[in-house]
């Protein structure tokens, strides 16, 4: 009325954005993720200097090979569930995975125990899968991977700096905590209750998981995949700044 009254065009309104809890997670995270990142790069100076030599066609082979290993992550993942899980979503999965584990420690885990959460595994299934036979399928195919790459690589490989002497000790604490845990859970009848279903029921997910040829098959062969693909998105990056180094000593 007032615009009318004075011949005056209508003002437009100012647009109010409210700040959500989502949104406001999402930016912190992207803070650290970006932290977390440039503390990985070291100096800036050097890095751009390096990159005004770098040949850009393998960068780029090198990103698009890199992005692809969401693609066998997820192909690992349907395999750690009896359910059938959407390939696309879990390759979004991935992705999301990929920058929660540079922002938040742990945080991975828990987003992907939630996504198998919402596609119908009830929560100890979504943690035995999703954290601990992930985990197992990871090391079932890259250490194997990794002893077939010390045989072929033609340079030598030296373990020297690797904390070797810790190995045991660290074994013998993990096992006594094992124990300790076990005889807790079996000397006492009210938490043997509250503890014994659950982890049964898990054990039986996990079983029929990989007594399943074609899910067992998905676990390591995705995870081996993923192996390879990183050695040559790697080999894409050292061959972009000039560097030549034998495919599987990468």
């Amino acid at each position: 009325l007032g615009a009318e009254g004075t011949g005056e065009e209508v003002a437009a309104l100012e647009q109010l954005h409210r700040v959500s809890g989502t949104n406001l997670v999402l930016a912190i995270g992207t803070l650290l993720a970006v932290g977390g990142l440039l503390a990985a790069v070291g100096s800036p100076d050097a890095l751009a200097r390096a990159a005004r030599d770098a040949q850009w066609g393998w960068l780029a082979a090198a990103f698009a090979i890199s992005m692809s290993t969401n693609v066998a992550f997820g192909v690992a993942m349907l395999g750690t569930v009896t359910q059938s899980l959407p390939l696309w979503p879990t390759v979004e999965l991935q992705v999301a995975l990929s920058f929660s584990n540079v922002a938040v420690p742990m945080g991975g885990t828990a987003l992907q125990i939630r996504y198998l959460q919402r596609q119908g595994c009830d929560l100890p299934t979504a943690i035995a899968a999703g954290g601990l036979l992930s985990t197992l399928g990871s090391g079932g195919a890259w250490v194997p991977l990794l002893v077939l790459a010390v045989g072929l690589s033609p340079r030598a490989i030296h373990f020297g700096n690797l904390p070797t002497g810790v190995l045991p000790a660290v074994t013998l604490g993990l096992g006594l905590l094992a124990l300790v845990g076990a005889g807790l859970v079996v000397g006492m009848p009210r938490l043997r209750r509250i503890v014994l279903p659950p982890v049964t029921h898990a054990a039986g997910s996990v079983w029929g998981a990989v007594r399943s040829p074609r899910r067992l098959a998905m676990l390591l062969g995705g995870n081996l995949v993923v192996g390879l693909l990183m050695g040559v998105s790697l080999t894409a990056c050292l061959l972009a700044f000039g560097a030549h180094v034998p495919f599987w000593t990468v």
